[in-house]
């Protein structure tokens, strides 16, 4: 999708937009579309700091709340690709304290960090102490000396309950297998590498413009400035300020790993990123799942990734596809209203509707299959009749695919990521196709050929065997 496409379709959206964020009298706000690996589109709107009216700018730094839990998970990642844990652990045994929790369901060793990293742990949602009311949360030593507080209240693994305090003891996990305070951490081996150099945990300080969190008080016109966070052992669940320019590194990093692109600089394998979007629980009806630090929601079949990020005085979302390469970013710093998330989805949507208007309007690749995979192109029949299936495989778009006979084109399905039928193949020896995807990925397919001759009559699957093309193979084209 190129950029003209994306200011195309924003110009559409953008009387919605305006609408959203007046009606719900956001204070100020920063918005980005990233497209292509690149931000393609930045609109600051109402003022980041009210009481000098400067609007935002594209290094302005927000709290972005809890949108700081992916790069929580993706230190998690990176400490387990390297050896240090393993996301079964249970996490008694990364931190030992938690012995001291109350155990209501199950054992402390049913806590694992992976049933942390998808709040599934079963623990208490919050942090010992009362941080929202006083702005101040526990240090580590404080939170570690209080988890005599906290209690296993759901057993583990049996549903999606939000958790602060999974993530703040993450934290400490990445502390102590890393050797280094969290915030440090993640500085050094994810926001420096990604050219985030202007996101940091320090509430003050660096040379990029802050925005102030706000709020309005009952029906006052001028906002007051809100609750000023000191997130200490909490950082981990939300404490990063960020803008829209290094959003946008990350949200282009986390598009082009999730589509298996490796990819410099890289803070991930492609492999790891693509298992953090993998869904674990289900969070509200079956629309929206939650994976390793990610959200994901299911729109028309199109999975769209994310998270939010809620603290007194700001409000963030970010969203992504990494089929279709597109992202938005909104940052608030006003809370009480729902327009980060409504602008931020309802642009995504609109971007992915219009991209994939644009791919079914372009021409398919044409040209002729290599000779070596010219024999398998054809109409298969199963041949039982259970199976009830009819088979293609054919040649487009400088790939060799099997489709279902009634299936969507191909670069449809693509764009879901959903792939209920076709399935990329290799060629792993003459005779033998290998689906790289889909039901039968890595499972070869043995195709049979007419005694003494070249032509195929059918081929064996681990669903039965498919026989003779109903018709023969007659083009190399979808």
């Amino acid at each position: 999708m190129d950029h003209a496409l994306v200011r195309e379709v924003i110009a559409r959206h953008e009387p919605r937009i305006e609408s959203i964020l007046s009606a719900q009298r956001v204070v100020g706000a920063a918005l980005g579309v990233v497209c292509a690996g690149e931000l393609a589109w930045f609109r600051p709107w109402g003022h980041a700091d009210p009481a000098r009216g400067r609007p935002a700018d594209e290094r302005t730094l927000f709290p972005i709340a809890s949108n700081t839990k992916p790069f929580t998970a993706t230190a998690v990642m990176q400490l387990r690709d390297a050896g240090k844990l393993a996301l079964d652990d249970p996490l008694v045994g990364h931190v030992p304290e938690i012995e001291r929790a109350a155990v209501h369901h199950g054992s402390l060793r049913d806590v694992t960090l992976r049933r942390l990293l998808t709040h599934t742990s079963g623990l208490r949602g919050e942090l010992p102490g009362n941080r929202f009311d006083t702005g101040i949360g526990p240090s580590v030593p404080q939170l570690l000396e209080r988890l005599d507080e906290v209690a296993v209240v759901v057993p583990p693994g049996a549903m999606h309950k939000y958790c602060n305090l999974g993530f703040a003891l993450l934290g400490v996990v990445v502390e102590r297998r890393s050797g280094v305070p969290y915030d440090e951490y993640v500085r050094r081996a994810i926001l420096e590498p990604l050219g985030m150099r202007d996101s940091t945990f320090t509430p003050e300080g660096g040379t990029a413009p802050r925005a102030v969190p706000s709020r309005h008080e009952a029906e006052e016109v001028s906002p007051r400035p809100a609750l000023q966070m000191q997130h200490h052992a909490a950082a981990a669940a939300g404490g990063l300020r960020s803008s829209v320019a290094d959003m946008a590194r990350w949200l282009a990093h986390a598009c082009a790993l999730g589509r298996g692109e490796a990819r410099t600089p890289s803070v991930l394998a492609p492999a790891t990123l693509q298992e953090m979007l993998r869904p674990h629980a289900r969070m509200t009806g079956w629309q929206q799942w939650q994976c390793l630090g990610w959200n994901v929601r299911v729109v028309r079949e199109r999975p769209l990734y994310g998270h939010g990020g809620s603290l007194p005085g700001a409000l963030s979302q970010a969203h992504f596809s990494p089929a279709h390469d597109l992202g938005v970013i909104a940052l608030t710093n006003s809370d009480a209203h729902t327009a980060a998330e409504e602008v931020a989805t309802s642009l995504l949507d609109a971007l992915v509707e219009a991209h994939e208007q644009d791919a079914d309007r372009r021409p398919v690749d044409l040209s002729p299959a290599p000779a070596a995979f010219a024999p398998y192109l054809g109409r298969y029949v199963a041949r039982l009749n259970n199976l009830g299936a009819v088979m293609r495989i054919a040649w487009g778009d400088g790939r060799l695919m099997l489709l279902a006979e009634d299936g969507a084109p191909p670069r449809r399905y693509e764009a879901t990521g959903m792939r209920p039928a076709p399935a990329r193949l290799e060629l792993v020896e003459r005779g033998v196709l290998r689906p790289v995807e889909g039901r039968w990925a890595g499972e070869p397919l043995r195709f049979r050929f007419a005694e003494g001759g070249e032509a195929v009559t059918g081929f064996d699957s681990p669903s039965g065997t498919f026989m003779a093309r109903l018709v023969p193979a007659d083009t190399s084209a979808w």
